[in-house]
């Protein structure tokens, strides 16, 4: 695992990981080969600031909640059967510190 900003990123460098994932932007996915899993999460329904052509490089795009993507499903390109739920924050059930 590494943590790049998006200023460091180079797209030729993804093939050494099995997944790549982009937070709000999914620029840097552009330039990146369909050898790692490409994730796009969002945190808002803004796809007016991604880069065109965007939908083609992404595999997977994660909402934040089954709302959020009913929302914003009709908003993109993306394939409806590419969409994911990744709810912020953490299932209490199943993590129980101490």
């Amino acid at each position: 695992m590494r943590w790049m900003h998006d200023s460091h990123w180079e797209p030729s460098g993804a093939t050494r990981y099995d997944a790549v994932v982009c937070f709000m932007n999914a620029g840097p996915l552009i330039g990146c080969s369909a050898g790692p899993l490409r994730i796009f999460n969002m945190q808002c329904g803004d796809f007016g600031g991604q880069p065109a052509g965007w939908e083609n490089h992404v595999d997977l795009l994660c909402a934040l909640s089954h709302t959020h993507a009913r929302e914003m499903k009709p908003t993109t390109a993306l394939p409806p059967d590419k969409w994911r739920v990744m709810y912020n924050g953490v299932d209490t059930e199943a993590f129980k510190p101490g």
